[in-house]
């Protein structure tokens, strides 16, 4: 060795660091070697070229086998109980996906009830204004067809099913361990119970692997499409309590600006009124059936005058009478007005309160020319309306709501005027459910449920002697005062008619029938709706007169509207 020459690593043998035959042998590279840390301060460390170099390091045999292992395949048993953990795991995997399907519909359920039962307080939705109510009920149908969809995704994680993998078989890329069918319930049901056996006696560890690597593959599939489903499902959820709650805040917001505050959302309320009479202190007055029927019976030669409903639109209703003849301008008479109508009869189908701002004055105007008309020959009946009626019944709910203000402006107890003790309760109180003109039947909402006149009249007085004027009888949905659209089977329509013994019926409440905002008829002049929206609370026109003449053997249906021009509806036989 030259001096200064550094001295020159030895080679060792690959097991025990010598020589074989003299020659040396170089060693298998070995791991690499862990970083050293940086030496701690102490004496100094003399240069490399001062230190003897050293070979690699030599493995233990552990570590030799341990490298040997992670690069080694697995053998059949291995390949075994990694394929059943993978089993195992994705069987697992099924059941959180169907127990969190089944936790949502938990949910899904609880938030329908809630909506549903929400939606099913008639009452509730009824004391919205009716611009707001077409808007909740797109809301409610947007809702329903979202939860139906979701309940669809709910299905489809839950629903059994069969996925197809992409795996080889045998003879593909000279794949020969492939699977002999004896895991797969289809499968295995294919062959009769010898066959069967005889499968598991003949199979291969490598062909039951393969069996479980499709297995495998299978549930991988199923679990894709349920976790797919899982996941639309709850973001659906995360949709319909969104949807849920707008809808209930909308509608809160709605009913509150209504006045359902003040009802305490159906809850019974007492106002605070400034007459010292109050509905608990003293007993409603009995009605006189022989005074005041519970339906009006009249045969006439003179003209017959309908109007619908008036909603506190007095100016409005003071224009249309005036075009029509029936009423001049009196200062000495209450409201300012007098009857000219001579032996005209008019026929108001109620709703003269509520949604205007002046029922009041309406009322006071329909009561004057009541008693105004018979020293003409002529007559004024106004039956009831549902508006009225609501009214005595609970006189704080929101269709009550103007009419209750008006009357507390004035100083009267709204609760006391519904148990009829004062002027304008008693008037209401004796009002007729309807009323019957020749051969015309006028009702608020005139559906009749194919019920004869007495049998009618009966059942009011019935309620009224109760004082029940929440009776179904009166207020249900399929009221003769609040249904709507019965006039769309016309066996019905024929069948009331009949039962009346009547031609024609006549009717108010739904100001969107037919055509919004005039008098029309349906099937040839069976029914007549003359609920034109004339109130300035809906605005749907300024008002219209249903004009029935007799001439000779024949009636004549005239429209008048506010402008005093008249169009002929219908005419046929009296």
């Amino acid at each position: 060795m030259a001096a200064g020459e550094s001295p020159r690593p030895v080679n060792r043998k690959a097991d025990d660091g010598g020589s074989a035959n003299g020659v040396p042998v170089v060693s298998p590279p070995g791991p690499p070697m862990p970083l050293a840390r940086p030496p701690a301060p102490g004496p100094a460390v003399p240069p490399p070229e001062d230190r003897p170099a050293k070979g690699p390091v030599k493995l233990t045999k552990k570590q030799k086998k341990q490298l040997k292992d992670n690069h080694r395949q697995l053998d059949s048993w291995e390949r075994y109980r990694a394929l059943t953990d993978v089993l195992d795991e994705a069987l697992d995997l099924v059941d959180l996906a169907d127990h969190k399907a089944r936790f949502a519909l938990i949910i899904m359920t609880a938030i329908n009830a809630v909506i549903f039962l929400l939606g099913a307080r008639t009452d509730a939705i009824k004391d919205l204004p009716e611009g707001v109510r077409p808007w909740i009920l797109v809301g409610f149908i947007f809702y329903i067809l979202t939860a139906l969809y979701f309940f669809f995704q709910a299905i489809e994680s839950l629903r059994p099913r069969k996925s197809q993998p992409q795996v080889r078989y045998e003879g593909a890329d000279g794949l020969g361990d492939h699977p002999m069918g004896i895991r797969f319930y289809e499968d295995i049901l294919s062959r009769d119970v010898e066959a069967y056996r005889r499968a598991w006696r003949e199979i291969q560890i490598g062909q039951l692997n393969a069996e479980l690597a499709v297995q495998a593959h299978a549930l991988a599939e199923i679990n894709r499409a349920k976790y797919t489903a899982l996941r639309r499902l709850y973001k659906g959820l995360h949709i319909m309590i969104f949807m849920g709650a707008g809808l209930l805040l909308f509608g809160a917001i709605a009913y509150f600006f209504a006045g359902g505050a003040q009802a305490g959302f159906g809850k019974h309320v007492k106002f605070k009124g400034k007459s010292a009479q109050t509905s608990g202190e003293a007993s409603s007055p009995a009605r006189d059936w022989k005074e005041h029927p519970a339906l009006v019976e009249r045969t006439t030669s003179a003209e017959v005058v309908g109007l619908g409903d008036v909603h506190g639109g007095y100016d409005r209703l003071v224009s249309l009478l005036t075009a029509a003849g029936l009423i001049k301008s009196d200062g000495q008479s209450r409201g300012g007005y007098a009857w000219a109508g001579g032996k005209r009869v008019l026929v108001s189908v109620g709703d003269l309160i509520n949604k205007g701002d002046k029922s009041i004055e309406v009322m006071d105007l329909m009561r004057a020319l009541q008693e105004q008309a018979p020293h003409s020959g002529g007559e004024v009946i106004v039956t009831c309306g549902n508006h009225e009626v609501e009214f005595l019944g609970k006189p704080e709910r929101r269709k009550a709501e103007e009419f209750a203000s008006e009357l507390q402006a004035k100083g009267i107890d709204p609760e006391a005027v519904a148990a009829g003790q004062n002027e304008y309760g008693v008037w209401m109180r004796n009002l007729p459910v309807a009323a019957r003109v020749n051969g015309w039947f006028f009702a608020h909402a005139g559906d009749t449920g194919q019920q004869t006149r007495d049998q009618l009249a009966g059942k009011f007085r019935d309620v009224v002697d109760k004082d029940d004027w929440k009776a179904p009888f009166l207020v249900a949905d399929d009221s003769i005062l609040e249904s709507e659209k019965w006039w769309r089977d016309t066996g019905a329509v024929d069948r009331d008619l009949a039962a009346l013994g009547v031609k024609h019926i006549v009717f108010g409440h739904d100001p969107g029938a037919f055509k919004r905002g005039k008098i029309d008829l349906r099937y040839g002049g069976k029914v007549f709706r003359i609920d034109v929206g004339m109130s300035p609370g809906v605005n749907y026109s300024k008002g219209a007169l249903l004009l029935i003449d007799r001439q000779g053997s024949q009636d004549v249906a005239t429209a008048l509207d506010a402008d005093g021009k008249k169009t002929e509806l219908w005419r046929g036989e009296a």
